[in-house]
Protein backbone atom coordinates (compact mmCIF):
# COMPACT_ATOMS: atom_id res chain seq x y z
CA UNK A 1 0.00 0.00 0.00
CA UNK A 2 1.33 3.60 -1.00
CA UNK A 3 0.83 4.84 2.60
CA UNK A 4 1.79 8.51 1.71
CA UNK A 5 -0.73 9.09 -0.83
CA UNK A 6 -3.84 7.99 1.21
CA UNK A 7 -2.17 10.73 3.46
CA UNK A 8 -2.53 13.81 0.80
CA UNK A 9 -6.34 14.06 1.96
CA UNK A 10 -7.44 15.61 4.70
CA UNK A 11 -9.62 12.14 7.52
CA UNK A 12 -10.95 14.31 9.96
CA UNK A 13 -13.89 17.00 9.25
CA UNK A 14 -12.51 19.41 10.74
CA UNK A 15 -8.86 19.14 10.56
CA UNK A 16 -7.45 18.70 14.41
CA UNK A 17 -4.20 19.31 14.48
CA UNK A 18 -5.52 23.19 13.34
CA UNK A 19 -8.83 23.07 14.65
CA UNK A 20 -10.29 22.55 18.21
CA UNK A 21 -13.71 20.13 18.60
CA UNK A 22 -15.79 23.33 18.11
CA UNK A 23 -14.45 24.22 14.76
CA UNK A 24 -13.02 27.34 15.94
CA UNK A 25 -9.39 27.90 15.48
CA UNK A 26 -6.91 26.36 18.14
CA UNK A 27 -6.42 29.07 21.08
CA UNK A 28 -2.48 30.42 20.93
CA UNK A 29 -0.19 30.63 24.44
CA UNK A 30 0.87 33.64 23.13
CA UNK A 31 2.59 34.88 26.32
CA UNK A 32 4.75 31.93 25.91
CA UNK A 33 6.33 33.62 23.05
CA UNK A 34 6.87 36.77 24.92
CA UNK A 35 8.37 34.74 27.66
CA UNK A 36 10.77 33.01 24.91
CA UNK A 37 11.76 36.44 23.68
CA UNK A 38 12.19 37.67 26.92
CA UNK A 39 14.43 34.81 27.66
CA UNK A 40 16.46 35.01 24.05
CA UNK A 41 17.16 38.77 25.06
CA UNK A 42 18.46 38.31 28.47
CA UNK A 43 15.97 40.86 29.39
CA UNK A 44 15.97 41.43 33.24
CA UNK A 45 12.81 42.24 35.09
CA UNK A 46 11.92 45.90 36.00
CA UNK A 47 15.59 46.73 36.45
CA UNK A 48 15.68 50.05 34.44
CA UNK A 49 11.78 51.77 34.74
CA UNK A 50 10.92 54.55 33.01
CA UNK A 51 11.32 57.75 35.55
CA UNK A 52 7.42 58.58 35.28
CA UNK A 53 7.92 62.68 36.14
CA UNK A 54 10.31 63.03 33.18
CA UNK A 55 8.48 64.07 29.98
CA UNK A 56 7.38 61.14 28.59
CA UNK A 57 4.72 60.17 25.05
CA UNK A 58 2.25 58.19 26.08
CA UNK A 59 0.51 55.89 23.73
CA UNK A 60 -2.46 53.76 24.49
CA UNK A 61 -4.19 50.35 23.32
CA UNK A 62 -7.63 52.10 23.40
CA UNK A 63 -8.90 47.81 23.36
CA UNK A 64 -6.73 47.01 26.45
CA UNK A 65 -8.19 50.60 28.36
CA UNK A 66 -11.79 49.53 27.36
CA UNK A 67 -11.75 46.16 28.72
CA UNK A 68 -8.95 46.82 31.66
CA UNK A 69 -11.91 49.44 33.30
CA UNK A 70 -14.52 47.68 35.68
CA UNK A 71 -18.02 48.61 34.95
CA UNK A 72 -21.14 49.34 37.93
CA UNK A 73 -24.54 48.03 37.19
CA UNK A 74 -26.29 51.15 38.68
CA UNK A 75 -24.09 54.38 36.40
CA UNK A 76 -24.81 55.95 33.72
CA UNK A 77 -23.25 55.83 30.52
CA UNK A 78 -22.01 59.27 31.20
CA UNK A 79 -20.69 57.74 34.84
CA UNK A 80 -18.91 55.37 32.72
CA UNK A 81 -17.16 57.42 30.40
CA UNK A 82 -16.31 60.23 33.54
CA UNK A 83 -14.52 56.95 34.85
CA UNK A 84 -12.21 56.61 32.38
CA UNK A 85 -11.52 60.10 32.10
CA UNK A 86 -10.70 60.22 36.04
CA UNK A 87 -8.58 56.73 35.42
CA UNK A 88 -6.43 58.48 32.24
CA UNK A 89 -6.27 61.65 34.32
CA UNK A 90 -4.58 59.91 36.98
CA UNK A 91 -1.80 57.84 35.42
CA UNK A 92 -0.79 59.36 32.15
CA UNK A 93 -0.25 62.89 30.93
CA UNK A 94 -2.39 63.69 27.63
CA UNK A 95 -1.91 60.58 26.14
CA UNK A 96 -2.18 59.50 22.76
CA UNK A 97 -5.03 56.82 22.84
CA UNK A 98 -5.65 54.04 19.67
CA UNK A 99 -8.88 52.71 18.97
CA UNK A 100 -9.83 49.92 16.41
CA UNK A 101 -12.57 50.06 14.25
CA UNK A 102 -15.11 47.15 15.71
CA UNK A 103 -18.14 47.01 12.95
CA UNK A 104 -16.37 47.16 9.96
CA UNK A 105 -17.76 43.93 8.76
CA UNK A 106 -16.11 40.35 8.01
CA UNK A 107 -12.23 39.84 9.61
CA UNK A 108 -9.64 37.68 10.16
CA UNK A 109 -10.17 37.79 13.64
CA UNK A 110 -13.72 37.23 13.76
CA UNK A 111 -13.13 33.19 15.18
CA UNK A 112 -11.18 34.79 18.10
CA UNK A 113 -13.75 37.38 19.00
CA UNK A 114 -16.06 34.23 18.85
CA UNK A 115 -14.10 32.36 21.77
CA UNK A 116 -13.82 35.23 23.45
CA UNK A 117 -17.28 36.19 24.10
CA UNK A 118 -18.09 32.41 24.82
CA UNK A 119 -20.94 32.84 22.05
CA UNK A 120 -22.85 35.35 24.32
CA UNK A 121 -23.49 38.56 22.72
CA UNK A 122 -25.66 40.97 24.16
CA UNK A 123 -28.77 43.23 22.16
CA UNK A 124 -28.16 46.02 20.33
CA UNK A 125 -28.67 49.44 22.82
CA UNK A 126 -28.88 52.86 21.54
CA UNK A 127 -28.06 54.87 24.78
CA UNK A 128 -27.71 58.54 25.10
CA UNK A 129 -25.21 59.51 28.41
CA UNK A 130 -28.00 59.59 30.96
CA UNK A 131 -28.75 56.08 30.67
CA UNK A 132 -28.44 53.84 33.64
CA UNK A 133 -25.99 50.80 32.09
CA UNK A 134 -28.27 47.40 32.89
CA UNK A 135 -26.20 45.40 30.77
CA UNK A 136 -22.89 43.21 31.99
CA UNK A 137 -19.82 44.95 30.45
CA UNK A 138 -18.65 41.75 28.37
CA UNK A 139 -22.18 41.17 26.78
CA UNK A 140 -22.38 44.89 26.03
CA UNK A 141 -18.99 44.90 24.56
CA UNK A 142 -19.41 41.41 22.53
CA UNK A 143 -21.69 43.41 20.31
CA UNK A 144 -19.57 45.03 17.74
CA UNK A 145 -22.66 47.65 16.88
CA UNK A 146 -22.23 48.43 20.83
CA UNK A 147 -18.71 48.62 21.44
CA UNK A 148 -18.38 50.59 17.98
CA UNK A 149 -20.63 53.70 19.40
CA UNK A 150 -19.41 53.62 22.87
CA UNK A 151 -16.16 53.84 21.44
CA UNK A 152 -17.51 56.60 19.64
CA UNK A 153 -19.32 58.35 22.84
CA UNK A 154 -16.47 57.64 24.97
CA UNK A 155 -13.44 59.29 22.30
CA UNK A 156 -15.83 62.58 22.34
CA UNK A 157 -15.40 62.36 25.93
CA UNK A 158 -11.46 61.80 25.97
CA UNK A 159 -10.92 64.69 23.42
CA UNK A 160 -12.85 67.03 25.57
CA UNK A 161 -10.55 66.43 28.25
CA UNK A 162 -7.37 66.96 26.35
CA UNK A 163 -6.29 63.79 24.89
CA UNK A 164 -5.64 62.53 21.09
CA UNK A 165 -7.73 60.09 20.20
CA UNK A 166 -6.89 57.52 16.91
CA UNK A 167 -8.98 55.32 14.93
CA UNK A 168 -8.19 52.29 13.18
CA UNK A 169 -9.70 50.63 10.47
CA UNK A 170 -10.23 47.27 11.80
CA UNK A 171 -7.20 45.56 14.43
CA UNK A 172 -5.33 49.15 16.07
CA UNK A 173 -1.84 47.09 16.36
CA UNK A 174 -0.37 48.71 13.38
CA UNK A 175 -1.29 52.00 14.04
CA UNK A 176 -0.20 51.91 17.77
CA UNK A 177 2.79 50.80 17.09
CA UNK A 178 2.95 53.38 13.72
CA UNK A 179 2.37 56.27 16.37
CA UNK A 180 4.84 55.23 18.73
CA UNK A 181 7.90 54.18 16.70
CA UNK A 182 7.39 58.36 15.04
CA UNK A 183 7.03 59.87 18.57
CA UNK A 184 9.73 57.67 19.65
CA UNK A 185 12.41 59.44 17.19
CA UNK A 186 12.41 62.47 19.49
CA UNK A 187 11.06 61.81 22.76
CA UNK A 188 10.30 59.16 25.24
CA UNK A 189 7.25 57.34 23.94
CA UNK A 190 5.81 54.12 26.37
CA UNK A 191 3.28 51.95 24.95
CA UNK A 192 0.50 51.30 27.21
CA UNK A 193 -1.19 47.54 26.21
CA UNK A 194 -0.99 43.94 26.96
CA UNK A 195 -1.02 42.13 23.53
CA UNK A 196 2.12 39.99 22.38
CA UNK A 197 1.06 41.32 18.35
CA UNK A 198 1.93 44.77 20.52
CA UNK A 199 5.42 43.30 21.14
CA UNK A 200 6.08 41.64 17.97
CA UNK A 201 5.64 43.97 15.96
CA UNK A 202 7.09 47.27 17.99
CA UNK A 203 10.62 44.89 17.76
CA UNK A 204 9.62 44.53 13.91
CA UNK A 205 9.16 48.20 13.61
CA UNK A 206 11.60 50.04 15.64
CA UNK A 207 13.89 52.16 15.01
CA UNK A 208 17.46 52.07 16.45
CA UNK A 209 18.00 55.66 16.27
CA UNK A 210 15.10 56.25 18.70
CA UNK A 211 15.89 57.94 22.06
CA UNK A 212 13.60 55.39 24.01
CA UNK A 213 10.80 53.16 23.50
CA UNK A 214 8.94 50.77 26.11
CA UNK A 215 5.90 48.42 26.16
CA UNK A 216 4.32 48.70 29.56
CA UNK A 217 1.80 46.75 30.83
CA UNK A 218 -1.25 47.91 33.24
CA UNK A 219 -1.62 44.45 35.19
CA UNK A 220 -0.05 44.31 38.23
CA UNK A 221 -0.01 40.67 38.07
CA UNK A 222 2.75 40.64 35.09
CA UNK A 223 6.56 39.86 36.36
CA UNK A 224 7.73 41.90 33.60
CA UNK A 225 6.15 45.33 33.98
CA UNK A 226 8.15 47.25 31.58
CA UNK A 227 10.15 45.82 28.32
CA UNK A 228 13.14 47.93 27.17
CA UNK A 229 12.33 47.41 23.04
CA UNK A 230 15.66 48.85 21.83
CA UNK A 231 17.73 47.34 24.15
CA UNK A 232 15.66 43.91 23.29
CA UNK A 233 15.81 44.59 19.56
CA UNK A 234 19.52 44.81 19.31
CA UNK A 235 20.12 41.75 22.05
CA UNK A 236 17.87 39.62 19.29
CA UNK A 237 19.42 40.67 16.53
CA UNK A 238 18.11 42.36 12.53
CA UNK A 239 17.32 38.95 11.96
CA UNK A 240 14.98 37.40 14.33
CA UNK A 241 13.30 40.82 14.65
CA UNK A 242 13.05 41.22 10.65
CA UNK A 243 10.74 38.19 10.36
CA UNK A 244 9.52 37.89 13.97
CA UNK A 245 6.21 38.48 12.57
CA UNK A 246 6.20 35.15 10.28
CA UNK A 247 7.74 33.48 13.84
CA UNK A 248 4.40 34.88 15.69
CA UNK A 249 1.63 33.99 12.91
CA UNK A 250 3.37 30.25 11.76
CA UNK A 251 1.95 28.84 14.93
CA UNK A 252 -1.35 30.50 16.26
CA UNK A 253 -1.83 34.05 16.89
CA UNK A 254 -5.52 35.87 16.58
CA UNK A 255 -5.53 34.96 12.99
CA UNK A 256 -3.71 31.99 12.58
CA UNK A 257 -4.13 28.53 14.57
CA UNK A 258 -2.16 27.16 16.95
CA UNK A 259 -0.28 23.96 15.17
CA UNK A 260 -1.16 21.51 17.61
CA UNK A 261 1.98 19.32 19.56
CA UNK A 262 3.96 22.50 18.53
CA UNK A 263 5.72 25.07 21.41
CA UNK A 264 5.12 28.18 20.63
CA UNK A 265 8.81 29.29 21.39
CA UNK A 266 9.64 26.63 18.91
CA UNK A 267 9.95 28.43 15.67
CA UNK A 268 12.06 31.22 17.92
CA UNK A 269 14.85 28.03 18.29
CA UNK A 270 14.34 26.79 14.78
CA UNK A 271 15.47 30.04 13.76
CA UNK A 272 18.61 29.79 15.50
CA UNK A 273 19.47 26.17 14.32
CA UNK A 274 17.60 25.38 11.21
CA UNK A 275 19.01 26.37 7.59
CA UNK A 276 15.64 25.56 5.84
CA UNK A 277 13.11 27.25 8.28
CA UNK A 278 15.31 30.27 8.39
CA UNK A 279 15.41 30.42 4.47
CA UNK A 280 11.45 29.64 4.65
CA UNK A 281 10.99 32.52 7.30
CA UNK A 282 12.93 35.03 4.70
CA UNK A 283 10.99 34.25 2.01
CA UNK A 284 7.61 34.90 3.77
CA UNK A 285 9.56 38.31 5.28
CA UNK A 286 10.69 38.94 1.22
CA UNK A 287 8.50 41.35 -0.81
CA UNK A 288 8.12 40.31 -4.18
CA UNK A 289 7.88 36.72 -3.75
CA UNK A 290 5.27 34.70 -5.89
CA UNK A 291 2.60 32.85 -4.50
CA UNK A 292 3.96 29.36 -5.23
CA UNK A 293 7.22 30.87 -3.53
CA UNK A 294 5.19 31.51 -0.30
CA UNK A 295 3.18 27.86 -0.62
CA UNK A 296 6.38 25.97 -0.90
CA UNK A 297 8.16 27.78 2.19
CA UNK A 298 4.99 27.38 4.69
CA UNK A 299 5.09 23.75 3.61
CA UNK A 300 9.18 23.47 4.39
CA UNK A 301 8.50 25.93 7.78
CA UNK A 302 5.70 23.23 8.77
CA UNK A 303 7.98 20.53 8.24
CA UNK A 304 10.43 21.98 10.06
CA UNK A 305 8.42 22.78 12.94
CA UNK A 306 7.32 18.43 12.94
CA UNK A 307 10.80 17.21 13.41
CA UNK A 308 10.96 16.72 9.30
CA UNK A 309 14.15 15.51 7.21
CA UNK A 310 15.02 17.02 4.05
CA UNK A 311 13.34 15.32 1.40
CA UNK A 312 9.99 14.87 3.35
CA UNK A 313 6.49 16.22 2.79
CA UNK A 314 4.02 16.89 4.70
CA UNK A 315 2.20 13.74 3.35
CA UNK A 316 4.82 11.97 4.70
CA UNK A 317 5.04 13.39 7.93
CA UNK A 318 0.92 12.65 8.51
Amino acid sequence: MDLPSKFEYELSCPPAALFDPSGLLRESDKAKLTGALVSAASQESETDIVDETSDIEYVLDGGSLLHGIPWRRSDTFAAIGQTYVEYVQRMYMKPRIVFGGYNDGPSTKDATHLRRSCGVVGPTIRFNPEMVCSARKEHFLANPDNKQEFVQYLSDVLEKDGCQVLHAQGDADTLIVRTAVSYAINKTTVVIGEDTDLLVLLLHHADLRSRLLRLKSRSKTKKLKQIDILSMKTRLGPLICHVLPFLHAINGCDTTSRLFGVAKGLPLKKIKTDADFKTAAKTFCTKGKTTADIIASGERALISLYGGQAGDTLDMLR
